[in-house]
């Protein structure tokens, strides 16, 4: 592909993939539950079922040695390192990349569709793949694999395995960007991991962070090694409401809460952090507050007393209709995790009604099983 070719579809996907990042987040938070930790097992497991053919060895290698403190060293090209590989089909598996300074080790599927970042890093199409000379482009979301790549440090080393190699990238630098902005290619052989920034946000964004990084070595294997990794607890967290209050719809696609960004406190995990547990606690947080106002809206006083939420002060959205109410401020979420355990999840927003704001605190802790129940709702008449 011709380089100016190759940077006016590079900037066209930029702009497809951040576009559909946000286009269906409703289907996303419902889908995006338990897909990553599933198609992360089967790429695990087919790299592992072609380990125990006892064929397995490298058909070709080479190695550079290890970067010093402060020079990178390259490999030359060859044809090792520039495998011949058919394009993979979309949404098919292609391996895994580990981050090591992460603690990271995410599935690629080729493709950037929405249906494709929801369970795994996606592989942009007609970018170069692991170990081909070329530029090869990796996109996650900012708040599942990649929301911690801009801890990534020059050196810092990115493990991509596949079925036909193993390839060892070292990070060169980082840049910001607007969307829509083309990426050339490149003479030798590099991934971009990309993702949304700022990191964390729950929101489409204007930019993008990108992480550059360039192969330092390589191995062609007829198979491929097996890759070891325990799997986090990954709870599929669920709003505590009752079944008649959920039926009235409380998801995002039937409620215009604006979500803001996902923070942490206490000691997250950053295995636990990058999985697709906290994208369900903010989704089950997002349909406890939704539940909360149409339960007030319709004045169910039992389906708040079957949540066992501690209302603390006045309720002004009481007989208030769900479609009066707008916001001033995005709903901002933050959870206290110790390890890959949930502690509790807070969340604040302003709400307005009839012109006058309120802003709205919320406490909700773990209950039984893998539900999460509201506590204590604080609304404070806002000026």
């Amino acid at each position: 592909m011709q380089p100016r070719a190759f940077m006016r579809l590079a900037g066209a996907s930029l702009i497809v993939v951040g576009t559909g990042w946000l286009a269906q987040i409703p289907l996303w938070f419902a889908n995006a539950r338990a897909a990553g930790q599933s198609q992360l097992r089967q790429e695990e497991q087919a790299l592992a079922r072609q380990a125990r053919n006892p064929s397995l060895a490298p058909s070709s290698m080479v190695y550079v040695p290890r970067a010093s403190a402060t020079t990178l060293q390259f490999m030359q090209l060859s044809d090792i390192v520039a495998p011949n590989e058919p394009t993979p089909a979309p949404g098919s598996g292609i391996g895994l990349i580990r981050i090591p300074t992460l603690s990271l080790t995410a599935p690629i599927v080729q493709g950037t569709a929405d249906v494709d970042l929801q369970r795994a890093v996606g592989h942009l199409p007609n970018s170069a793949l692991p170990g081909q000379i070329g530029r090869g482009v990796l996109a996650a979301h900012n708040a599942t694999w990649f929301r911690h790549i801009n801890h990534l440090r020059v050196g810092d080393v990115l493990i991509v395995n596949t079925m036909y190699g193993q390839f060892i990238y070292r990070v060169t630098g980082h840049q910001i960007v607007r969307t829509g902005t083309a990426l050339a290619n490149s003479a030798s052989p590099e991934i971009v991991l990309e993702t949304c920034y700022p990191l964390g946000a729950l929101y489409l964004t204007p930019y993008r962070y990108l992480v550059e990084a360039q192969l330092v070595s390589g191995k062609l294997f007829h198979q491929s090694p097996p890759i070891v990794r325990g799997t986090p607890g990954n709870i599929p967290w669920r709003p505590a409401v009752p079944l008649a209050l959920w039926r009235t719809g409380l998801t995002l696609a039937t409620n215009s809460i604006p979500m803001g960004n996902l923070r942490y406190s206490g000691s997250p995990a950053l295995v636990w952090s990058e999985s697709n547990s906290p994208l369900d606690a903010a989704n089950a947080l997002e349909e406890l507050f939704a539940g909360w106002l149409h339960a007030s809206a319709l004045k169910q006083q039992p389906w708040l007393s079957a949540m066992g939420t501690k209302a603390l002060g006045l309720n002004p959205f009481w007989g208030i209709p769900v479609s009066r109410v707008s916001y001033a401020r995005s709903f901002q979420v933050r959870l206290t995790a110790s390890g890959i355990r949930l502690d509790q999840a807070t969340a604040n927003v302003t709400a307005r009604i009839n012109g006058q704001l309120y802003n709205i605190s919320m406490l909700a802790l773990p209950a039984s099983g893998s539900r999460l129940k509201l506590q204590t709702i604080d609304i404070h008449y806002g000026g």
